[in-house]
């Protein structure tokens, strides 16, 4: 467990944002595939067709059921929410929380945070349950103030007595979270005249010419399922019910806001960081991709009026954002046609895998050859993983 927390902890501080190659397996994935291995194809159309495939890391091992689940873990809370407002008072006084109370200790400092007057700091002197803790008013003498309801406490630290005993666990409960498997399939059917005759331009083996534009087909259709997949409600499919998987916008969710079009032409990049800065404050540190529709894209690069300034020496103009620098990070502006002109998605892309089935990363298997066709697909199955969505966000138009 340590090895794992220690392997996430580096990945979220090391997350590159350069291309990784995508090649369609898992790390340690099952070699040993039924038909013909052809991840180098993959590795080739990956830059060109696949850009937002491309920067993902490879998942450490393959799904090895329809269902595919994983678990996230969280540490102790930032901050904890007023399920009720809290008046100016200087006696104790009983708080109502949306939750996490349980994971607040005796002795720990909370300040309340407000737009104007004093920042009163209060300390937990007995805690009840998640939506309900007990605190003295007033610490420090730094005078008292009101917090409404939805308001936020930011957790300060614990503090505790000299000698005191340890006892309790503030360990938070896993959270569990699947995706089903999605069979991903192109058929190919080549003549025994097709295969035999010499093409203007000569492409060689047809059937393997083929195999190649197939294999391009899936990549794409992999990445647009990445991004808006919908699983088929709870069904882990059969011969007569599909089975799918959920994309990126059923899971980013929490953080999802709309803005009128032309709101956005205006200010490009104060909407970037609006985002971002909300991402920030749900503990995310590590949002590097900002996934963008066309039009968008354009504007960001246009942003600031689209000015430039030419030199006498310059042979050509460019007008291209690829990385924006913000108050929240280095992120790296990735134009993708899967997703609508005016839509936007910040993902940390060390929290995205895209998982083969085990033994079914994307290969091509000869059929039984009937009359005089040589037939055969390109299949494989995968899934995705999105984990804390909560902390990605989507931006959309309103209209």
């Amino acid at each position: 467990m340590l090895m794992n927390f220690l392997r996430f902890f580096w990945a979220s501080i090391t997350a590159s944002v350069e291309p990784i190659m995508f090649d369609g397996k898992a790390t340690h994935d099952n070699h040993v595939l039924i038909g013909e291995d052809i991840s180098a194809i993959m590795r080739m159309i990956a830059p060109t067709q696949t850009p937002f495939l491309d920067l993902l890391p490879p998942p450490d091992k393959p799904a090895t059921n329809t269902l595919h689940q994983w678990t996230e873990e969280n540490l102790g809370p930032d901050r904890v929410t007023l399920g009720a407002a809290m008046n100016s008072a200087t006696a104790a006084t009983g708080l109502t929380l949306s939750g996490l109370g349980h994971l607040l200790s005796v002795g720990m400092l909370l300040e309340l945070e407000v737009a104007s007057g004093n920042q009163e700091i209060v300390q937990v002197s007995s805690v009840v349950g998640a939506n309900s803790v007990l605190v003295t008013r007033n610490y420090g003498a730094r005078g008292v103030n009101s917090l409404v309801s939805g308001g936020t406490l930011f957790v300060i630290s614990t503090a505790e007595l000299e000698g005191s005993e340890t006892s309790g666990d503030k360990t938070r409960a896993r959270t569990r979270r699947n995706n089903f498997t999605q069979i991903f399939k192109k058929p190919i059917a080549i003549t025994g005249t097709d295969q035999a005759v010499i093409t203007a331009p000569d492409v060689g083996s047809e059937f393997g010419h083929q195999t190649t534009l197939r294999a391009m087909e899936l990549a794409r259709d992999l990445e647009k399922a990445i991004f808006r997949g919908v699983r088929s409600g709870s069904s882990i499919g059969s011969d007569t019910a599909y089975r799918s998987m959920d994309g990126l916008r059923q899971y980013i969710t929490d953080i999802n806001s709309t803005v009128a079009t032309s709101s956005f032409s205006n200010n490009p990049e104060g909407y970037i960081n609006d985002m971002l800065q909300q991402a920030w404050n749900t503990g995310a540190r590590d949002i590097n991709v900002i996934a963008v529709g066309a039009q968008w894209a354009r504007e960001i690069s246009e942003a600031n009026g689209g000015s430039l300034q030419i030199s006498q020496q310059d042979r050509g103009i460019e007008r291209l954002v690829e990385y924006i620098r913000t108050d929240f990070g280095l992120v790296r502006k990735v134009l993708t046609p899967w997703l609508p002109d005016r839509h936007m998605m910040g993902v940390a892309t060390n929290r995205v895998s895209v998982v083969p089935l085990r033994g079914r990363s994307f290969f091509q298997e000869l059929l039984g050859k009937t009359g005089d066709s040589n037939k055969g697909h390109v299949i494989g199955e995968y899934t995705m993983e999105a984990h804390h969505p909560d902390k990605m966000f989507q931006l959309r138009t309103s209209g």
